[in-house]
Protein backbone atom coordinates (compact mmCIF):
# COMPACT_ATOMS: atom_id res chain seq x y z
CA UNK A 1 0.00 0.00 0.00
CA UNK A 2 1.30 3.42 -0.90
CA UNK A 3 0.24 6.64 0.81
CA UNK A 4 1.42 9.85 -0.82
CA UNK A 5 0.27 13.32 0.11
CA UNK A 6 -1.37 15.22 -2.73
CA UNK A 7 -2.33 12.12 -4.75
CA UNK A 8 -5.68 10.58 -3.89
CA UNK A 9 -5.93 8.46 -7.04
CA UNK A 10 -5.37 4.70 -6.62
CA UNK A 11 -3.80 5.24 -3.21
CA UNK A 12 -4.57 1.67 -2.23
CA UNK A 13 -4.48 -1.23 -4.64
CA UNK A 14 -6.84 -3.58 -2.89
CA UNK A 15 -9.58 -6.12 -3.50
CA UNK A 16 -13.09 -4.68 -3.58
CA UNK A 17 -16.07 -6.09 -1.69
CA UNK A 18 -18.77 -7.62 -3.89
CA UNK A 19 -21.53 -5.25 -4.98
CA UNK A 20 -24.06 -4.40 -2.32
CA UNK A 21 -25.06 -1.64 0.04
CA UNK A 22 -24.20 -3.40 3.30
CA UNK A 23 -21.28 -5.18 4.96
CA UNK A 24 -22.27 -8.07 7.18
CA UNK A 25 -21.20 -8.39 10.81
CA UNK A 26 -20.68 -11.62 12.83
CA UNK A 27 -23.91 -13.31 13.92
CA UNK A 28 -23.62 -12.43 17.66
CA UNK A 29 -23.63 -8.73 16.68
CA UNK A 30 -26.55 -8.96 14.26
CA UNK A 31 -29.15 -7.94 16.83
CA UNK A 32 -27.31 -4.70 17.56
CA UNK A 33 -26.85 -3.64 13.93
CA UNK A 34 -29.86 -2.93 11.67
CA UNK A 35 -30.39 -5.82 9.24
CA UNK A 36 -27.28 -7.48 10.68
CA UNK A 37 -24.96 -5.43 8.48
CA UNK A 38 -23.17 -2.07 8.36
CA UNK A 39 -24.55 0.29 5.74
CA UNK A 40 -21.98 1.74 3.36
CA UNK A 41 -21.25 5.44 3.62
CA UNK A 42 -21.84 5.60 7.38
CA UNK A 43 -19.93 6.31 10.59
CA UNK A 44 -20.14 3.92 13.54
CA UNK A 45 -19.17 5.26 16.95
CA UNK A 46 -17.87 2.82 19.58
CA UNK A 47 -17.40 3.92 23.18
CA UNK A 48 -18.95 3.61 26.58
CA UNK A 49 -20.15 5.25 29.74
CA UNK A 50 -16.89 4.59 31.59
CA UNK A 51 -13.40 5.62 30.44
CA UNK A 52 -11.96 2.56 32.19
CA UNK A 53 -13.35 0.26 29.48
CA UNK A 54 -11.09 1.34 26.61
CA UNK A 55 -9.91 -2.23 25.97
CA UNK A 56 -13.50 -3.39 25.72
CA UNK A 57 -14.24 -0.57 23.25
CA UNK A 58 -11.34 -1.62 21.04
CA UNK A 59 -12.37 -5.30 21.13
CA UNK A 60 -15.92 -4.39 20.14
CA UNK A 61 -14.68 -2.23 17.26
CA UNK A 62 -12.43 -5.02 15.96
CA UNK A 63 -15.30 -7.51 16.09
CA UNK A 64 -17.23 -5.38 13.57
CA UNK A 65 -14.68 -6.09 10.80
CA UNK A 66 -14.17 -9.83 11.36
CA UNK A 67 -16.74 -10.92 8.79
CA UNK A 68 -15.72 -8.21 6.32
CA UNK A 69 -12.06 -9.26 6.29
CA UNK A 70 -12.87 -12.96 6.14
CA UNK A 71 -14.94 -12.37 3.01
CA UNK A 72 -11.85 -11.04 1.27
CA UNK A 73 -12.36 -7.28 1.58
CA UNK A 74 -9.67 -4.93 2.86
CA UNK A 75 -9.91 -3.25 6.25
CA UNK A 76 -7.56 -0.92 8.15
CA UNK A 77 -6.67 0.04 11.72
CA UNK A 78 -5.50 3.61 12.28
CA UNK A 79 -4.11 5.39 15.33
CA UNK A 80 -3.78 2.75 18.03
CA UNK A 81 -0.30 1.32 18.53
CA UNK A 82 -1.38 -0.68 21.59
CA UNK A 83 -3.56 -3.05 19.54
CA UNK A 84 -1.23 -6.00 18.90
CA UNK A 85 -1.39 -8.45 16.01
CA UNK A 86 -1.97 -11.33 18.45
CA UNK A 87 -5.21 -9.78 19.70
CA UNK A 88 -6.31 -9.05 16.13
CA UNK A 89 -5.73 -12.68 15.10
CA UNK A 90 -7.42 -13.90 18.28
CA UNK A 91 -10.49 -11.89 17.35
CA UNK A 92 -10.62 -13.69 13.98
CA UNK A 93 -9.65 -10.80 11.65
CA UNK A 94 -7.80 -11.93 8.51
CA UNK A 95 -4.35 -10.32 8.65
CA UNK A 96 -4.00 -10.88 4.92
CA UNK A 97 -6.72 -8.27 4.41
CA UNK A 98 -5.64 -5.74 7.01
CA UNK A 99 -3.64 -2.50 6.69
CA UNK A 100 -2.06 -1.12 9.89
CA UNK A 101 -1.15 2.52 10.52
CA UNK A 102 -0.33 2.67 14.26
CA UNK A 103 0.88 6.29 14.38
CA UNK A 104 -0.50 8.51 11.60
CA UNK A 105 0.15 11.83 13.33
CA UNK A 106 3.62 13.09 12.45
CA UNK A 107 1.82 16.15 11.04
CA UNK A 108 -0.77 16.42 13.81
CA UNK A 109 -4.49 15.86 13.60
CA UNK A 110 -4.55 16.79 9.90
CA UNK A 111 -2.13 13.90 9.27
CA UNK A 112 -4.57 11.52 10.97
CA UNK A 113 -7.49 12.76 8.87
CA UNK A 114 -5.45 12.55 5.65
CA UNK A 115 -4.40 8.93 6.32
CA UNK A 116 -7.98 7.87 7.09
CA UNK A 117 -9.31 9.63 3.99
CA UNK A 118 -6.65 7.96 1.81
CA UNK A 119 -7.43 4.50 3.16
CA UNK A 120 -11.10 5.00 2.32
CA UNK A 121 -10.21 4.72 -1.36
CA UNK A 122 -9.15 1.08 -1.09
CA UNK A 123 -10.67 -0.27 2.13
CA UNK A 124 -14.25 -1.26 2.74
CA UNK A 125 -13.98 -0.53 6.47
CA UNK A 126 -11.56 1.51 8.58
CA UNK A 127 -11.37 1.29 12.37
CA UNK A 128 -9.79 4.46 13.74
CA UNK A 129 -8.92 5.99 17.10
CA UNK A 130 -9.24 9.79 16.59
CA UNK A 131 -6.83 12.20 18.30
CA UNK A 132 -8.39 14.19 21.16
CA UNK A 133 -7.96 17.49 19.28
CA UNK A 134 -9.65 16.40 16.06
CA UNK A 135 -11.63 19.35 14.70
CA UNK A 136 -15.32 19.04 13.84
CA UNK A 137 -14.60 20.44 10.37
CA UNK A 138 -12.11 17.61 9.71
CA UNK A 139 -14.66 15.06 10.89
CA UNK A 140 -17.30 16.47 8.53
CA UNK A 141 -14.88 16.33 5.59
CA UNK A 142 -14.15 12.70 6.41
CA UNK A 143 -17.87 11.94 6.47
CA UNK A 144 -18.17 13.35 2.96
CA UNK A 145 -15.26 11.18 1.81
CA UNK A 146 -16.89 8.10 3.39
CA UNK A 147 -20.09 8.70 1.44
CA UNK A 148 -18.13 9.28 -1.76
CA UNK A 149 -16.29 5.95 -1.52
CA UNK A 150 -19.20 3.95 0.02
CA UNK A 151 -17.03 2.68 2.84
CA UNK A 152 -17.60 2.40 6.61
CA UNK A 153 -15.68 4.29 9.29
CA UNK A 154 -15.67 2.87 12.83
CA UNK A 155 -14.42 5.47 15.31
CA UNK A 156 -13.38 4.47 18.82
CA UNK A 157 -13.74 7.05 21.57
CA UNK A 158 -13.63 10.76 20.79
CA UNK A 159 -15.51 11.91 17.65
CA UNK A 160 -16.58 15.58 17.33
CA UNK A 161 -19.38 14.92 14.84
CA UNK A 162 -22.55 12.85 14.81
CA UNK A 163 -22.57 9.11 14.07
CA UNK A 164 -25.09 6.96 12.23
CA UNK A 165 -24.81 3.98 14.57
CA UNK A 166 -23.65 4.19 18.18
CA UNK A 167 -22.44 1.14 20.15
CA UNK A 168 -21.70 1.67 23.83
CA UNK A 169 -20.18 -0.78 26.31
CA UNK A 170 -22.23 -0.20 29.46
CA UNK A 171 -20.78 -2.98 31.60
CA UNK A 172 -18.41 -5.94 31.62
CA UNK A 173 -17.36 -8.83 33.85
CA UNK A 174 -14.76 -11.58 33.53
CA UNK A 175 -16.09 -15.09 34.13
CA UNK A 176 -14.30 -18.19 35.40
CA UNK A 177 -12.48 -17.08 38.55
CA UNK A 178 -13.72 -18.45 41.84
CA UNK A 179 -12.61 -17.24 45.26
CA UNK A 180 -9.02 -16.53 44.33
CA UNK A 181 -8.61 -19.50 41.98
CA UNK A 182 -9.72 -20.88 38.63
CA UNK A 183 -9.22 -19.93 34.99
CA UNK A 184 -10.75 -17.05 33.08
CA UNK A 185 -13.27 -18.35 30.55
CA UNK A 186 -14.25 -15.09 28.91
CA UNK A 187 -15.41 -11.51 29.26
CA UNK A 188 -19.12 -10.85 29.18
CA UNK A 189 -20.12 -7.33 28.18
CA UNK A 190 -23.41 -5.50 27.79
CA UNK A 191 -23.64 -3.36 24.66
CA UNK A 192 -26.24 -0.67 24.00
CA UNK A 193 -27.00 0.32 20.39
CA UNK A 194 -28.62 3.53 19.18
CA UNK A 195 -28.32 6.41 16.75
CA UNK A 196 -29.98 7.38 13.47
CA UNK A 197 -29.66 3.84 12.13
CA UNK A 198 -32.14 2.69 14.79
CA UNK A 199 -34.47 5.67 14.28
CA UNK A 200 -33.60 7.16 17.67
CA UNK A 201 -34.52 3.97 19.53
CA UNK A 202 -32.11 1.97 21.68
CA UNK A 203 -31.60 -1.73 22.16
CA UNK A 204 -29.08 -3.75 24.13
CA UNK A 205 -27.52 -7.18 24.10
CA UNK A 206 -24.85 -9.31 25.75
CA UNK A 207 -21.66 -10.57 24.13
CA UNK A 208 -18.77 -12.83 25.10
CA UNK A 209 -15.74 -10.85 23.95
CA UNK A 210 -13.49 -12.73 24.16
CA UNK A 211 -15.31 -16.05 24.42
CA UNK A 212 -13.63 -19.32 25.46
CA UNK A 213 -12.16 -19.79 21.97
CA UNK A 214 -10.85 -16.23 21.90
CA UNK A 215 -13.33 -14.74 19.45
CA UNK A 216 -16.89 -13.48 19.73
CA UNK A 217 -19.98 -15.33 20.96
CA UNK A 218 -23.57 -14.73 22.00
CA UNK A 219 -23.55 -13.44 25.57
CA UNK A 220 -26.84 -15.13 26.43
CA UNK A 221 -25.13 -18.53 26.18
CA UNK A 222 -22.39 -20.28 28.13
CA UNK A 223 -18.90 -19.02 27.17
CA UNK A 224 -17.73 -22.55 26.37
CA UNK A 225 -17.98 -22.85 22.61
CA UNK A 226 -19.11 -25.82 20.60
CA UNK A 227 -16.43 -27.91 18.80
CA UNK A 228 -17.62 -26.46 15.48
CA UNK A 229 -17.05 -22.89 16.71
CA UNK A 230 -13.60 -23.73 18.03
CA UNK A 231 -12.62 -25.40 14.73
CA UNK A 232 -13.88 -22.38 12.75
CA UNK A 233 -11.78 -20.03 14.90
CA UNK A 234 -8.67 -22.22 14.49
CA UNK A 235 -9.14 -22.18 10.72
CA UNK A 236 -9.39 -18.37 10.72
CA UNK A 237 -6.26 -18.12 12.87
CA UNK A 238 -4.31 -20.45 10.54
CA UNK A 239 -5.43 -18.55 7.43
CA UNK A 240 -4.51 -15.19 8.97
CA UNK A 241 -1.07 -16.41 10.00
CA UNK A 242 -0.46 -17.88 6.52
Amino acid sequence: MSLRRGNHTNVCSMTAWPAGNRLEVPTPLAGLVPQGALRRGTVVGVGGLCDGLHQAWSALALSLIVEISNRGAWCALVGQASVGLASVVQMGVDLGRLALVPDPQPRGRRGWAWVVASLMEGCEAVVAWPPPDLAAADARRLRARIRQHHSVLVVVGNWPDSVDLRLQVVGESWEGLGEGHGLLRGRRMEVRAGGRAWGGRERSGWLWLPAAHGGLADGSQDPESSPAEVERYRHQQWRSAG
